[in-house]
């Protein structure tokens, strides 16, 4: 009888083989592991051939006792991210299964209290211009004006709600890559859960240096995709959910794509890559690589699944030191002297540059 393959389609243009499609050569095994070593090995084969420009494709065949492994190899060019433009159209709606919606100021301090007391405990003067870059739902923006700052609000679309609260807000509809402002003209600029949405991250943050004045703070704070912490507890909990049947071997139709993985053989190939390119920028990677995704652009959004960027405070830091027109004012959270430690696996992105 042959074992017919299991071919998953993997989507990630950046990620580490970890030489792991070396175990393409099965040895015999027991009738239960068969399912999980094809959808495993077709995982790594897969996303290694996207990193080697080709294309391994995974069709194993397992007659009786004998096993043999084919491999078809189709030579292409270098993926390289491009901007989704119904991301972008999804994203101007004002659609609770696509951005997060808070109807009323109360809910909004609640969600953007520990961002705005974050970059509030940076403003380098009084009355400072703040540039609030992804302002999504407004109201961070209008905690900064009641603070006493002159605040701006940017993003592709802003709620009524926010406008109505405080008419004397400016937002402005804007793309993060071409922002409508003077150079030198904001002391502090603050992006919350912003840059892992964006495809080209260096061009965003170069563009947000133009508009900060010397000695301007850039405040970034989002999650940390490439938390090793996080990728052994998704691929823990997966494991536990397969003991009691409730996991997934592979795939199905209409599952979201996670940065950590949906499936425990997507969980574990994260792990690795997630480790290793850890590891390199921990080492001081040059020059930095800023990881990009494909995003999932199938609503409803839920665990940055629609991320296009691996977002981690190593790369701002690396960014900084190497461009040599930021430098590093803090990496670590406000979660206590523990993050202070754990900050490059644990703990989320809290990073703060300042314009040389």
């Amino acid at each position: 009888m042959i074992f017919e393959p299991i071919v998953s389609q993997a989507d990630e243009a950046n990620v580490v083989p970890c030489k792991l499609f070396t175990f393409s050569l099965v040895f015999f095994v027991s009738r239960p592991y068969k399912k999980f070593i094809n959808a495993t090995i077709s995982c790594y084969v897969e996303t290694a051939a996207r990193r080697q420009k080709s294309a391994l494709v995974w069709r194993p065949g397992l007659t009786g006792a004998r096993g043999r492994c084919r491999y078809e190899r189709k030579f292409r060019r270098k993926i390289r991210p491009v901007e989704n433009k119904g991301l972008r159209t999804l994203y101007r709606e004002p659609d609770y299964k696509v951005r997060a919606v808070h109807h009323n100021q109360a809910e909004g301090d609640a969600y953007f209290r520990r961002y705005v007391d974050f970059a509030l405990s940076h403003v380098p003067c009084a009355n400072a211009r703040i540039l609030d870059l992804g302002c999504g739902s407004g109201w961070s923006t209008v905690a900064f004006r009641n603070a006493g700052h002159c605040a701006f609000g940017v993003d592709l679309a802003v709620s009524v709600e926010a406008r109505e609260a405080d008419k004397g807000v400016a937002y402005v509809c804007a793309d993060a890559t071409t922002l409508p402002f003077r150079d030198s003209s904001m002391d502090l600029v603050g992006m919350h859960q912003v840059l892992e949405h964006m495809p080209h991250p260096e061009s965003v943050l170069r563009e947000v240096l133009r508009v900060l004045k010397p000695k301007g703070q850039l405040v970034v704070v989002g999650p940390n995709l490439l938390s090793v912490g996080l990728a052994i507890k998704f691929t823990v909990l997966e494991c536990r959910n397969m003991i009691r049947n409730r996991g997934h071997w592979e795939r199905t139709e209409g599952m979201p794509r996670h940065p950590f993985g949906n499936t425990l053989p997507e969980n574990s190939q994260y792990l690795f890559h997630h480790a290793w390119r850890t590891v390199k920028k921990l080492l001081g990677e040059k020059p930095v690589n800023f990881v990009t995704r494909t995003p999932d652009t199938q609503p409803p959004f839920h665990g940055d699944n629609d991320a296009s960027y691996f977002c981690n405070p190593m790369d701002l830091l690396l960014w900084a030191k190497q461009t040599k027109t930021a430098k590093a004012i803090r990496w670590w959270g406000d979660g206590g002297r523990l993050n202070r430690v754990l900050w490059p696996v644990w703990g989320g992105t809290w990073v703060i540059l300042e314009k040389r």
